[in-house]
């Protein structure tokens, strides 16, 4: 089996390296010829996680890497990435993203699976070299799901801007719905980076601070369009 790959390299030696017939396959290491000792194993650890979904091919044979690019970027800590690599450049069909989609649906499945088996003490055990407890690790990836998501709107541009509000509006407001549906008034807890402490929230504050943060922000842009308005009269 071959597999074609691209190698990220960051300004401190770093590398990372992705496999183009594989969405989401990786291996990063601190030098070049760490990565590509690792990518053999790295490779066949993930064939044997999509056989999970019958996805994968069978058997044992030997694994062959091709390089066919290598980019800059900063790829210093654990999480750096920023290269568009020439993969990403093809457009996403119906068929790439169904496959993609099983491939997350499975992931997320190993992920609850993991959740539940953790107690609220050991959410809050922090790995060794890590920045974040366990919990924290789960929020982070969370948020960030909707991040890739949200950027992938053109914010260079007003349609793009609209677009975007477009879908964080329906984001929020089917959770609003819901929980207007269901609120007993329960307490929640939000960490913001640089706070001093966990701030608390209930649906009602969420739904006091959503209308609140809007008119926070639109006289700016309404002044800029000549439409200032006296938010206060």
């Amino acid at each position: 089996m071959t597999f074609s790959v691209t190698l990220e390299f960051g300004s401190d030696g770093s590398c990372l390296a992705w496999v183009h017939e594989l969405p989401g396959c990786f291996v990063r290491g601190a030098s070049r010829g760490d990565v590509e000792a690792k990518l053999p194993g790295a490779i066949r650890d993930f064939l044997r996680w999509l056989r999970k979904l019958g996805e994968a091919p069978g058997g044992s044979g030997d694994i062959d890497v091709v390089v066919v690019e290598e980019v800059k970027s900063i790829v210093e800590t654990s999480e750096d990435s920023e290269a568009l690599i020439s993969a990403d450049r093809e457009p996403l069909t119906a068929s790439d993203w169904e496959k993609v989609e099983r491939w997350l649906g499975r992931s997320r499945q190993d992920l609850l699976v993991a959740l539940s088996a953790l107690s609220a003490e050991e959410l809050e055990f922090r790995p060794k070299a890590s920045s974040r407890t366990l919990r924290q690790e789960v929020i982070h990836i969370a948020l960030v799901e909707l991040m890739y998501a949200a950027w992938t709107f053109d914010l260079r541009s007003q349609a793009g801007l609209q677009d975007l509000l477009d879908w964080t509006r329906s984001t929020s407001l089917a959770r609003m719905r819901s929980l207007a549906e269901n609120d007993h008034g329960s307490v929640t807890h939000a960490e913001w980076a640089g706070a001093p402490r966990p701030e608390e929230w209930t649906a009602r504050k969420a739904a006091r601070r959503l209308i609140w943060h809007e008119l926070l922000h639109l006289p700016a842009l309404a002044e800029a369009a000549g439409e200032q308005e006296d938010w206060t009269s």
